[in-house]
């Protein structure tokens, strides 16, 4: 398997050797976006923008220094932006390098490369390239790569990797929401939910300091109506005892 894995990437180098300096005009109407490559990473409005008026200022003209990069199923590999942009310029046609590879996974494989290689990742973005690095599988289904490296490709630390499942796992919906938007950073994310745990856990513990006996679990319960009844306690009182507390929260 390791041997036949060797191959195909050696293949797949010459392959794409023999295409990486044959820019094609290819129609706009030709290309498609494919949710899973689009979504890697945002398309910002602004940037967007920001190309279409270089354009324009170019004599509506696409800088072919910067040509989009496509699959052979014409699907937009790298350069969102720059076709957004030449859309709303209305070009026909825009310069484009076609590679070739062996599984869609490859592919996203080489668009994270790109884009983690030409940014400076926000936690938000940082995340979705874990996500979809994680989902990444081998031939034959295994998980493609381990946790500590992806973090060394994010070029994030395995504490920051971990904070990221946490708040991940939990997180609650609305705080989950605001950390993928970016609108909060993974550190507020991660105070949020230790904010919450310290309220969940003070919740729990009686005026006096001391946890209450009913919720610090079965054994201590146990524990605890043992040495009532040594003192003489009746399970009715034990019981009362309980509805009273419960009563008083």
């Amino acid at each position: 398997m390791k041997l036949l894995t060797e191959l195909k990437t050696k293949v797949k180098g010459v392959v794409n050797s023999l295409n990486e300096d044959r820019v094609m005009l290819v129609p706009i109407s030709k290309l498609t976006f494919d949710k899973e490559f689009k979504e890697l990473f945002e398309q910002e409005e602004d940037k967007v923008n920001r190309i279409a008026a270089n354009m324009r200022e170019n004599g509506n003209k696409f800088d072919k220094s910067q040509p989009i990069i496509i699959n052979e199923s014409f699907n937009v590999l790298d350069g969102h932006s720059r076709l957004m942009a030449a859309k709303i310029v209305g070009l026909k046609s825009v310069p484009v390098i076609m590679k070739k590879f062996f599984s869609k996974e490859d592919a996203l494989e080489y668009e994270l490369h790109l884009q983690l290689d030409r940014r400076n990742l926000t936690d938000s973005q940082i995340y979705a390239a874990y996500k979809k690095k994680a989902s990444l599988k081998k031939a034959d289904g295994s998980k493609a790569k381990t946790d500590l490296a992806i973090s060394k490709e994010l070029n994030v630390s395995p504490r920051q990797l971990a904070k990221l499942k946490e708040v991940e796992k939990k997180a609650d919906p609305n705080t989950m929401e605001a950390f993928k938007s970016g609108a909060i950073s993974l550190n507020g994310a991660y105070k949020k939910i230790k904010s919450s745990q310290e309220r969940k856990e003070k919740k729990n513990v009686a005026p006096c300091g001391k946890k209450r006996t009913y919720e610090q679990g079965y054994a201590d319960g146990i524990r605890y109506a043992v040495s009532a009844f040594d003192a003489g306690k009746t399970s009715k009182e034990l019981l009362a005892e309980l509805n009273k507390e419960e009563k008083s929260e």
